[in-house]
């Protein structure tokens, strides 16, 4: 009897999962669909993906994953991907220049992984990711960043990684982590150009594992540039230009 159950279980399990993916996604090639066990894995390419996403919204499609990629995107406005419950959403290779502060509504709770890299961001999008609680990855690979100076994360609470690389930041302000110093695990600042560590943006970060700083412009390590980050246990400072460690 259980044996029974179990396969009735299952049967019922694998019908309700074949759905995930819409019809609508059939006999085109914009997007490819992929069923996962709590929904769809969808990664469109090309300027029809926002189109793709609107029809997805209209449906209120169940869709675990979505990466609208070369959609040739210059904004992203309120309320973009409501009431969709995406736990990944990427938005690599567009020529955003703007976030909408309300962009990620309806995702606070949902939202896991975030990427817009690669694209013409100036600073990071604060006002859009504050509040997203659940955040854990948060890639800004590759934009047009500079530095910081004010306090760049709000209400996020599950952060555990930030990458900064290949951006134009040469100073990081003592304020832009100060709100997720106890969360932050892995920091990415590599192919930058910093000629220091930003010692006062990292102090305190009691939970930070790896700091990546490879390409950057570093001269010299001095004794005092890494300190109350007890739980280091990578660093990595290839490819810059050190002369100096002091003990």
């Amino acid at each position: 009897m259980r044996l029974i159950t179990f396969i009735l279980l299952i049967s019922t399990f694998c019908y309700a999962s074949a759905f995930y993916c819409p019809s609508f996604l059939q006999n085109q090639t914009t997007c490819s669909c992929d069923e996962y066990i709590d929904g769809a894995i969808i990664k469109c390419h090309g300027k029809e993906g926002p189109l793709i996403v609107e029809q997805l919204k209209n449906q209120s499609a169940q869709v675990r994953e979505l990466w609208l990629e070369h959609a040739k995107i210059i904004q992203v406005g309120p309320n973009a991907f409501k009431p969709l419950k995406l736990k990944k959403l990427v938005l690599d290779n567009n020529p955003i220049q703007d976030i909408d502060a309300h962009a990620f509504k309806g995702l606070e709770s949902t939202l896991q992984d975030l990427s817009v890299s690669m694209t013409k961001l100036s600073d990071i999008p604060t006002d859009a990711v504050a509040g997203l609680r659940a955040l854990n990855v948060l890639n800004l690979k590759c934009n047009n960043i500079g530095n910081l100076t004010d306090v760049a994360f709000h209400n996020t609470p599950s952060l555990i990684e930030v990458n900064l690389a290949c951006n134009q930041i040469c100073n990081i302000g003592a304020e832009v982590f100060k709100n997720v110093k106890n969360s932050l695990q892995n920091l990415v600042l590599d192919n930058n150009c910093f000629t220091k560590v930003p010692t006062e943006a990292i102090n305190g970060m009691t939970n930070l594992i790896a700091l990546h700083m490879k390409y950057n412009k570093l001269k010299k390590l001095g004794s005092h540039q890494i300190i109350n980050v007890k739980s280091l246990s990578m660093l990595t400072f290839t490819h810059n230009e050190i002369e100096t460690i002091e003990p």
